[in-house]
């Protein structure tokens, strides 16, 4: 049973264990996404992706679109008389969307619960560890476990063209989608490491590995943009063995050196990669 005891003076994981009845933060985050999900699980389990607004319906959360939302944020959540409204940014890809009506459904677990026409409270302060969290939660409602930890990709290399049909299939977008696959355990002992393009050259910006949950130097990648021709020029080290990879990329999807690539948006402004462990 979800509990509904708050604690103005713990922080937004120990208070979302709390309310979730949860001895650790994996199990809150997961409680707190099936919990949201309660009303639409039969349908949830079944489809290709999860139904986003009769989870805002149910939960009295409507829309808003609101062109005056500007900067970083891409939505604001709300609180008026019986329920809340998300103020959402114009133009939002599909897939974004949907993520921000997600993550913003998160933020109503740390407001008091709506009793008839009263304007639901804060239970503890805001603060921006709660957006990671909400981060965390959203994936795990777009992307339940039940449908998503069993799926195999291939082994070593899971295949990206598998890993991005599911994902456009469950209209994610894919940073986050590969993410959350990974954290399901369905892309093997793979190193994921997402990549983005800034003037010349291409950067690390997140490294995800089983084995260094530290965080992976960056130091070891080196990487070089030649936008004459489009092409990408990558080499790098990892691992006990300091194994070194040369790659070039020449299209959305390319294996080489054991090397699977998915490029993110048009053309190759953001890519991932998933690298096989030696």
């Amino acid at each position: 049973m979800i509990g509904t005891q708050s604690n103005s003076g713990c922080g937004p994981l120990e208070y979302l264990k709390q309310r979730m009845g949860a001895n650790s933060a994996s199990a809150a985050l997961d409680r707190a996404a099936l919990f949201l999900l309660e009303p639409c699980l039969p349908s949830a389990s079944k489809q290709a992706s999860v139904p986003v607004k009769p989870l805002l319906k149910h939960w009295n959360v409507q829309v808003r679109i609101a062109p005056g939302v500007e900067g970083k944020a891409n939505a604001y959540l709300l609180a008026r008389r019986g329920g809340f409204d998300i103020a959402l940014q114009p133009k939002l890809r599909s897939a974004t969307r949907r993520f921000v009506a997600a993550h913003e459904l998160a933020h109503t677990l740390f407001y008091s619960h709506p009793q008839g026409d009263t304007i639901p409270l804060r239970a503890i302060p805001h603060t921006q560890e709660e957006e990671s969290i909400c981060d965390a939660i959203a994936n795990r409602i777009l992307m339940p476990a039940m449908v998503y930890e069993t799926l195999d990709f291939g082994h070593p290399v899971p295949d990206p063209y598998l890993i991005a049909g599911t994902l456009q299939r469950a209209r994610v977008e894919i940073v986050a989608g590969v993410s959350r696959l990974w954290e399901l355990g369905t892309l093997g002992k793979s190193i994921v490491v997402f990549w983005e393009k800034r003037n010349e050259g291409i950067v690390p910006t997140k490294i995800l590995n089983a084995e260094e949950q530290s965080g992976w130097p960056t130091s070891r990648l080196r990487s070089r943009w030649d936008s004459a021709n489009h092409q990408i020029f990558h080499s790098w080290s990892f691992g006990q063995t300091r194994k070194t990879y040369d790659m070039v990329s020449l299209g959305p999807f390319l294996r080489l050196c054991e090397v699977a690539i998915i490029t993110v948006d048009e053309g190759v402004r953001k890519l991932v990669e998933i690298i096989p462990i030696p």
